[in-house]
């Protein structure tokens, strides 16, 4: 059998469109994990910072795929929550 005329993905199966943005999975598990880690300490800095960041980037780099966009959008809205929730834990940490 030739496949020299048959697409590539017809092949294997996969659409070209249907990946996944890599940034939007990035910033879930980035929300994700802050919202554990949020108690304090260097990975919840840097895993918040990540969510909010990728989930910006990933929205944008999502703009045709509502689907991965409301996984950007999910990392952001946790990176936000993780940073609102440890303010508050600091400034319940100085009141008696």
């Amino acid at each position: 059998m030739n496949t020299d005329s048959i697409p590539t993905n017809a092949i294997s199966g996969t659409d070209r469109n249907s990946g996944t943005n890599g940034m939007a999975v990035a910033a879930l598990v980035a929300g994700i994990v802050s919202v554990i880690f949020c108690w304090g300490g260097w990975l919840f800095v840097a895993t918040a910072a990540t969510a909010i960041f990728t989930g910006v980037r990933g929205g944008r780099a999502a703009l045709t795929d509502k689907g991965q966009r409301g996984v950007a959008t999910a990392g952001l809205v946790l990176g936000i929550i993780a940073v609102i929730l440890e303010f508050v834990i600091l400034c319940s940490i100085g009141r008696p």
